[in-house]
């Protein structure tokens, strides 16, 4: 007769809900459990030999269930026990003198004993299909079933080159429930034979019943912890009847977004998945489907969209769009990256106007977003000074030296799937090879983005032109007066053999001549320096200046530290024109020009930003400086249009 049990606590050790692992996994506990699931669900897709037809995608479903009480077998034994913890945790609360009304632990109680009371119990069933479901044998401690059910902190994994690591993320799913209580029911085969198993495991805190204590783990099954093998006198929905693993979440911490919100979830983190026709998802009985086909059409979707701005997830959601982007466009550059125990890297290189987040690396696992960054190796890929705008997509390739290259990362993973570090590996020379190895492949992707998307000559001369806007910089004065040459002027592309000279202080006449079409009209530039006329085809003329264009409305906003850029700048502009933003640092002594390194609208030149503005269109751009900055600032707008140059 199946029953709960919990593990005695001989040593009376006071264990919390705190810890556990699941409250890592409070914040967004939606997200990270589509994620989470997800993950384990891909890692035990079938082999091509184990399924009927080629490449068969691993499918999941989301679906919410309202199970009778009644139907829900161990609801009794549950609310018994949740009444022992409730009481435990207001001593607890009392010995402390705290108020238990306020207590964090009190009531989740109380909630979750309303929940058992209730007729009806929400579940979040996540069932997963071509998949092995969780092999045995489940009296093994070692198999599958176990380290998925029981084991903290471990995994049994049978790829080398898989999503998980650490057997943490299994916790994502105690997260959504207001019991800390989750429901495994598997069908496999074992030794050729179908086998089925099913248990629960809860994650409360230490508690006493009877005069006897117990810790805070427990599960349901049959006698002495271990799983039900034979599915009669189940309830149906937890009887399998398809190969796979089916996860449910009692007393479903529902959300009116929680669909929407894992969707997104989804999207964000499993598109190369998806793409590759890898992975395959409904949720909410069909309410989103996502696979393949209908993948664009949710990347644009209004509502997702609409959640991503609410719940902290654009960039995530405009990251995404740009991955889509680089793998569809036709136009990408694609690279294998030849560098050591990296050797099966594979680089995907879309240069373009529009992407989301231009100058980005994105850098995928197993077919899972993972991070934009290598910043335990040196390399934060924040700053591409002299390129235009793209995105990179850096990912293990589909042969031997790609799974190589998979597992390679995987060592370094943390247990967040959000970074990668050296000092995971196991002894100190692992670690040093590593860093090697890494900061090499950060540097031959710095070269590949450069030979993609770096800005060529022709390309630095017209922007040069931008440099007559802009003589009355003080600093520039004072840095010829020191006889220093200014970093801000160079210009990227060949260099050309030229007679050192004296820097002398700048003048508006003279200098610039020759590239006007009439001798001597003002305004044009050419390649002459100091006194005299251009080399171009008109004659000496005064330089041009620069008329600022009236603006509105100016306000920035200081970004969250794990933002694309640092800073988000809004204003008006009071005339139509393409124009240069230019921001200073305020607050000193006098304003000094900060240099931008990218910006997620118009384009960088020579350290300002270059935008086509229209009268009276609001203006919002991120953007981020070349050197970190957290003061305030001025920003002013000029025309780069001739007909308004002075």
């Amino acid at each position: 007769m199946p029953r709960i049990e919990f593990i005695p606590n001989a040593a009376r050790k006071t264990q919390g809900l705190t810890g556990s692992n699941v409250q890592q996994f409070r914040d967004d506990p939606y997200r990270s459990c589509a994620r989470e699931t997800g993950q384990n669900s891909n890692d035990a897709r079938l082999k091509d030999s184990e399924a009927c037809t080629p490449a068969v995608p691993v499918r999941l479903e989301y679906n919410l269930l309202s199970i009778a009480r009644e139907d829900l077998p161990f609801a009794d034994e549950a609310a018994e026990t949740v009444s022992a913890c409730l009481s435990e945790s207001i001593r607890r609360c009392a010995s402390r003198g705290g108020n238990p009304e306020k207590h964090p632990e009190v009531r989740f109680f109380r909630r979750a004993a309303e929940t058992l009371s209730a007729d009806v119990i929400q579940v979040l069933e996540i069932a997963d299909f071509n998949t092995t479901g969780l092999t045995g044998p489940f009296d093994d401690p070692g198999s599958v079933f176990n380290s998925l059910v029981k084991a903290d902190g471990d995994n049994n994994k049978q790829n080398a080159d898989s999503g998980g690591s650490f057997g943490i993320g299994k916790n994502a799913a105690f997260a959504v429930s207001d019991l800390q209580t989750v429901l495994y029911s598997t069908l496999t085969e074992h030794e050729g034979v179908s086998a089925f198993a099913c248990q629960a495991r809860f994650q409360l805190i230490s508690h006493e019943r009877d005069g006897k204590p117990f810790s805070a783990e427990g599960y349901w099954g049959e006698a002495n912890f271990y799983a039900i093998t034979e599915p009669g006198g189940l309830p149906d929905w937890l009887v399998r009847s398809d190969r796979g693993t089916s996860i449910f979440a009692v007393g479903f911490r529902q959300d009116e977004q929680w669909a929407g919100r894992m969707a997104l979830s989804i999207i964000t983190n499993f598109l190369r998945a998806i793409m590759d026709g890898q992975m395959e998802f409904s949720i909410d009985s069909g309410r989103y489907r996502i696979n393949r086909g209908t993948l664009a059409g949710y990347l644009k979707d209004s509502e997702l969209e609409k959640i991503a701005e609410e719940t902290g997830q654009r960039n995530a959601l405009h990251r995404t769009r740009d991955i889509y982007s680089c793998f569809t466009s036709g136009v990408s550059e694609t690279l294998t990256l030849p560098t050591g125990k990296t050797r099966g890297a594979q680089l995907r290189i879309l240069v373009a106007d529009d992407l989301e987040q231009p100058r980005s690396v994105l850098i995928v696992r197993n077919g899972m977003y993972i991070t934009d960054n290598l910043r335990d190796f040196g390399d934060a890929f924040r700053t591409f000074s002299g390129t235009r705008p793209f995105v990179a997509v850096l990912e293990p390739g589909p042969d031997e030296d790609g799974r190589a290259f998979s597992e390679f990362l995987k060592r370094m993973e943390n247990p967040e799937h959000d970074n990668f570090s050296a000092e995971r590996l196991d002894d100190s020379r692992e670690i040093r090879e590593a860093r090697a190895q890494v900061r090499k492949l950060a540097k031959t992707v710095r070269e590949a983005i450069r030979s993609a998307a770096g800005v060529r000559e022709s390309e630095s001369t017209s922007l040069d032109e931008l440099a007559r806007y802009f003589q009355g910089d003080p600093q520039q004065a004072e840095n010829a007066k020191a006889n220093e040459r200014d970093p801000e002027r160079f210009r990227t592309g060949r260099a050309r053999r030229t007679k050192a000279r004296r820097p002398e202080p700048e003048s508006t006449k003279g200098d610039t001549g020759g590239s006007g079409t009439s001798g001597g009209q003002s305004g044009g530039t050419g390649g002459g320096t100091g006194q005299g006329t251009g080399s171009g085809t008109g004659g000496a003329g005064t330089r041009g200046q620069a008329k600022e264009i009236a603006i509105s409305g100016k306000r920035c906003r200081r970004q969250a530290p794990d933002a694309a850029f640092t800073h988000r700048i809004f204003f008006t502009p009071r005339a139509s024109v393409t124009a240069a933003i230019r921001i200073d640092a305020s607050g000193l002594t006098r304003p000094t020009r900060l240099t931008l390194a990218n910006a997620d609208k118009g384009r960088i030149a020579r350290g300002l930003l270059v935008l086509d503005l229209v009268e009276g269109e609001r203006q919002s751009v991120s953007l981020s400086f070349a050197e970190p900055y957290d003061g305030p600032v001025e920003f002013s707008s000029f025309s780069l249009e001739e007909g308004n140059a002075a």
